[in-house]
């Protein structure tokens, strides 16, 4: 699956963090990162990385063979990936995607102090307006429908951005969404280049629902080890939900069956998109 996700044409990812049990420490659980990476519909996989850390040497090795759309929130632990400093120059690197519902949720943070906020809020919508529209389009369809009613919002909105942005304070919420905004233009307009790409990294944020609720009832891996083990686990029983498999079948079927395999290439077989029930 790790192979195959790398070949999506846009992949989504984000991260939530996981503690662990640290041998070496007493009294307390360590704080781990579990990277969650969403597949393109075809390559309908999710994985998870668990490591020790959060720092960005975690998604850049797990993206090093990838160079497709890349979409993400704008954390600065992606910064290296999209533009690294020791990249030879025919190296092709991801192309960033922004989300707009972290760009929305800048703004709706600052609508009670600044009532100028609803103005760009009102644009969000209708650009989600229009994706709820367009959920059943194909993908010519949905491309040209935003080129023709997306990116002109698109333009009010930065157009706004920069007229206003030096109007408030630094430390005033509303500075902030502006800033960010601008700052983060081409990624947050370049899901309009591509029928494919979605306004948003919230399926991402989905996928690490698992992770969130996990912590609330197993509260903490038993050891480092056992945060990589349940990443495995979690990916395969993730993956087979995405896919509408019944886990538990899919999961009995596959570990029955892995043990007659004769190569490598029968695992296509048992990935959840391509799996059938043994007779």
């Amino acid at each position: 699956m790790c192979k195959q996700i790398l070949l999506s044409h846009v992949l989504q990812v984000d991260a939530t963090s996981a503690k662990y049990i640290d041998p070496s420490v007493r009294g307390k659980a360590k704080q781990g990162t579990v990277w969650g990476y969403n597949g393109d519909v075809r390559r309908p996989y999710v994985l998870y990385d668990f490591l020790t850390h959060g720092k960005r040497d975690g998604p850049e090795a797990f993206l090093k063979q990838y160079h497709g759309w890349l979409q993400c929130d704008a954390h600065s632990v992606y910064d290296q990936i999209f533009a690294p400093v020791d990249a030879a120059p025919d190296r092709p690197v991801p192309i960033e995607v922004g989300c707009w519902a972290h760009g929305r949720r800048k703004f709706y943070d600052a609508r009670e102090q600044n009532k100028e906020a609803f103005v760009v809020l009102d644009w969000i919508g209708s650009l989600y307006k229009w994706e709820r529209k367009l959920k059943k389009s194909s993908d010519e369809e949905r491309l040209a429908m935003r080129q023709q009613y997306a990116v002109p919002v698109l333009n009010d909105v930065f157009a706004w951005c920069r007229e206003h942005r030096n109007e408030y304070l630094p430390k005033d919420p509303l500075s902030g969404a502006i800033q960010y905004a601008l700052n983060h233009e081409a990624a947050l307009r370049r899901y309009c280049d591509d029928g494919r790409l979605d306004i948003d990294n919230n399926a991402a944020e989905r996928i690490l629902r698992l992770i969130a609720i996990g912590r609330k009832n197993w509260l903490f891996y038993g050891s480092e080890r056992g945060g990589r083990t349940g990443a495995v686990l979690h990916s395969i029983l993730a993956s087979a939900k995405r896919n509408g498999l019944n886990e538990f079948v899919y999961l009995c079927d596959v570990l029955d069956r892995l043990a007659d395999l004769s190569s490598e290439s029968e695992l296509d077989d048992l990935l959840p998109d391509q799996w059938k029930p043994a007779s």
